[in-house]
């Protein structure tokens, strides 16, 4: 028998860990990871910060016109006193009413671009036929970096995406910009170190540029400033930093002795808690609490609550047990940090602070809950809710309990996961992975699984669960009613989440397929089929025939619109001559699956026509993508032009998957394989290495007898998905396999977890495991 897994033997340290945190239901994720923003950093270095920052992410209904869940960085932070007087120091107020003062777009098309100069701020709009996609504004400035570093600046609502550059005087191009706030949609109050982020210093003159994001869309700038602050609150000198499944623990030493322990874990669904304590107190200084908010903040002393509502969201923070002397607020955070030019009254866009003798966070400590609106829950509920808290039992005692109640669920979620025995890399470069490190990292792959599963959207009117894309990420592309379910990802989701709660896959399918219109199109992001092959895993898995019976109309309409338009789709993105071979693939297979479907529900009638659709859709596969049988195959072709394009080996090699694909095909797409394919590489040097192309590769591969190409193919999959250390949607395969795309990401945990049962014998394809002893090794799955 193998070793049960538990929380604690997943814990992550160190520089490369996971920073997430979620519960399977939760509209809520803590340190979501905004693929879109991120950039090359790591989640430690994405959320991790001296503040030692709570961030929050929401899964709101409602999605942004962004097609991002909401990012609350720095809901809650954490500073002390020094032993000097803090002092704000003065820059400059940029001039936003003088257009003379401004460029608009000098490197691209100031044409296609508006701005509007106002006493309170700029308005940059972005034309609805420009070329590109941003307009900018550039001005220059002179700053003593050494004095005054700080930028602060208001961001009304966002309905596009914004950021801010700053470029060298003697810049030439944009390539030269340096990124002071990244492409984001976050509305409120912000401030950036330029002399931190640009590494400048002394005084100086640059570039300043204001970025606009969307077409037709526009963004408002206000209340640009540059300031600095002497002798700030202190934040920590040094952190340290642990994930686990069920909490996120930290310590932070400060240089005036202070020393805070502190977790941060959920205290229900949709409800986070931060528990601090002193290890060690500073005599005479402070612990201060605060934090960043967008909305009408609304603070009830009695409570210690503090209400903050905006037309799209609503959240409460309460602090439990504790006598705050006094709120107080500032517009931004050069006056947070300096404890000047207070504000009695809140700010639309602003922060709130507080604070707290340390003598007294030694005892039971200081807890802090944060929550936000469940299905159906409003504002007032909300408050309500936390209100209700009682204070009169021991509050520590009671939140020990709900901390270990979240590690006793995990740790029976990881009881009635597949567990495997074969961890070992016998046919690739190991490069310093070991079984022990691929174990940890599939336990985590099914942790991930579920922390992605999210409760009904009745007030999207879309009374169904949602497997999401990769809830940490907040993408959001997906249908208007269900914005986080992506239609390939969540497909994955959906059947591996059979195997640990068949109810709740069946129900996000289902709602998935309930989305088809007329047309025959799901909405959001149009990508390769994979929904024949869901509905019959979930049967063959549950016995539904009803179930199955159910989405058989949907899934039938579906097809016939695919196999007319077998391309990507993303809003805009909509050329009908293009034709993308991973997309007629994925339709041809999903048809046989479908064909399958029609034969148990007895649909006799309807096979002889989808037999004939397959074969004139395999015919127009080899035509579109082969100039000549067994000559270079290709990913795309226009049907206007006749141009194609080689696109990438690892998507377009799902070909070798199809039956029914003669040899000269075959042999073509193989050799444009082999002479790719190196095991030493990152993911055998397949660019763009995503789940559902290796996934048909592996099994096309086996099916043509590359038995050998196919184990290889296997293990360097579960190689470099441990190796990253990250779930994602794809990983660069130049150097080490680099996250990319959208991350999290199901693809990536999917990866994982299907190779680890390959490699045990195990194939998933179908819905029950089936034995395919490819390793010919003895392995063992228990709890399938």
């Amino acid at each position: 028998m193998t070793e049960l897994w538990t929380v604690d033997k997943l814990r992550e340290r160190g520089g490369n860990q996971q920073r997430w945190l979620s519960l399977p239901g939760s509209r809520v994720v803590v340190n979501p990871f905004n693929f879109k923003k991120a950039g090359t950093t790591s989640p430690s270095s994405y959320s991790n910060r001296s503040t030692m920052p709570m961030n929050i992410g929401y899964l709101t209904p409602h999605i942004p016109e962004s097609e991002i869940g909401f990012e609350f960085g720095d809901m809650i932070m954490i500073h002390t006193d020094t032993n000097r007087s803090p002092q704000r120091i003065e820059g400059c107020v940029l001039n936003v009413s003088d257009p003379a003062r401004w460029t608009i777009s000098e490197y691209d098309i100031p044409g296609h671009g508006t701005a509007l100069f106002d006493v309170s701020g700029i308005t940059i709009t972005v034309n609805s036929d420009a070329r590109d996609y941003w307009q900018y504004l550039t001005t220059e400035i002179e700053v003593d970096l050494d004095q005054t570093p700080m930028l602060n600046v208001v961001v009304p609502e966002c309905l596009s995406a914004w950021s801010i550059k700053v470029a060298p005087l003697e810049a030439e191009s944009a390539r030269e910009d340096i990124e002071l706030m990244t492409e984001n949609s976050n509305s409120g109050v912000f401030s950036v170190n330029i002399a931190e982020v640009t590494g400048w210093g002394g005084r100086k003159r640059f570039k300043l540029r204001l970025y606009a994001y969307g077409f037709g869309k526009s963004i408002t700038f206000e209340k640009l400033e540059i300031a600095g602050v002497l002798n700030p609150y202190a934040d920590a000198i040094r952190f340290e930093t642990e994930w686990a499944p069920h909490e996120l623990a930290f310590q932070a030493f400060y240089r005036n002795q202070m020393t805070l322990e502190g977790r941060d874990y959920f205290y229900n669904t949709n409800t986070v808690c931060r528990s601090i304590t002193c290890a060690q107190e500073a005599s005479g200084a402070d612990i201060i609490l605060g934090g960043r908010y967008t909305g009408q903040l609304t603070y009830d002393p009695s409570l210690a609550m503090l209400v903050v509502k905006d037309r799209r969201y609503a959240f409460a923070i309460r602090l439990l047990g504790e006598h705050v002397e006094g709120m107080v607020y500032y517009a931004n955070y050069c006056d947070y940090l300096s404890g000047t030019r207070a504000l009695e009254e809140p700010p639309q866009y602003g922060y709130w602070q507080m604070r707290i003798k340390s003598v007294r966070s030694i005892g039971e400590g200081i807890h802090l809950l944060v929550s936000f609106p469940g299905p159906l829950e409003t504002a007032e509920s909300l408050v309500r809710n936390l209100s209700a808290i009682s204070l009169r039992e021991s509050v520590d005692e009671r939140l020990t309990e709900k901390r270990q109640q979240n590690e006793r669920f995990w740790n029976g979620f990881l009881e009635k996961v597949p567990s495997p025995s074969l961890f070992s890399l016998d046919h690739v470069p190991s490069k310093g992975v070991t079984p022990d490190q691929a174990e940890e990292q599939y336990y985590k792959a099914w942790i991930f699984l579920a922390s992605n599963m999210l409760d009904v959207s009745p007030e999207a009117g879309y009374p169904y669960p949602q497997l999401c894309c990769g809830k940490p990420s907040l993408w959001g592309s997906g249908a208007h009613e269900a914005p986080y379910s992506a239609a390939w990802e969540s497909l994955f989701a959906i059947q591996l989440y059979a195997y640990i709660d068949p109810d709740v896959a069946w129900k996000a399918f289902k709602g998935l397929m309930s989305l088809v219109d007329p047309t025959g199109m799901l909405g959001g992001e149009s990508l390769p089929s994979r929904k024949a092959q869901t509905a019959m895993i979930l049967y063959e898995l549950t016995g539904d025939i009803n179930a199955l019976r159910s989405v058989y109309p949907s899934i039938r309409s579906y097809l016939r619109w695919r196999v007319d338009n077998p391309r990507w789709i993303l809003g805009s993105i909509n050329n009908p001559n293009s034709k993308d071979s991973e997309f007629v693939v994925s339709a041809l297979i999903d048809i046989s699956y479908f064909i399958r479907m029609a034969e148990l529900l007895g649909m006799q009638d309807e096979i002889p026509i989808w037999q004939e659709t397959y074969a004139e859709l395999l015919q127009n596969y080899k035509a579109w993508f082969w100039d000549a049988p067994g000559g270079f195959p290709n990913q795309y072709y226009d049907t206007a032009t006749g141009a194609r394009n080689p696109g990438w080996t690892s998507w377009v090699l799902t070909g070798v998957y199809l039956p029914s694909l003669e040899t000269p095909y075959a042999e073509s797409l193989i050799n444009r394989f082999l002479g790719e394919f190196d095991p030493s590489k990152p993911f055998g040097g397949l660019a763009y290495p995503k789940h559902p192309d290796i996934n048909f590769d592996i099994y096309g591969l086996i099916q043509l007898g590359f038995l050998e190409e196919a184990r290889q193919l296997v293990e360097v999959c579960i190689r470099d998905v441990t190796m990253s250390g990250f779930f994602a949607e794809q990983y660069d395969v130049e150097d080490k396999p680099h996250p990319t795309g959208v991350r999290p990401s199901i693809f990536g945990c999917a990866q994982l977890i299907e190779c680890v049962l390959l490699k045990n014998g195990y194939r998933l394809e179908n819905g029950k495991p089936y034995r395919m002893n490819l390793f010919h090794e003895q392995g063992l799955v228990e709890s399938f």
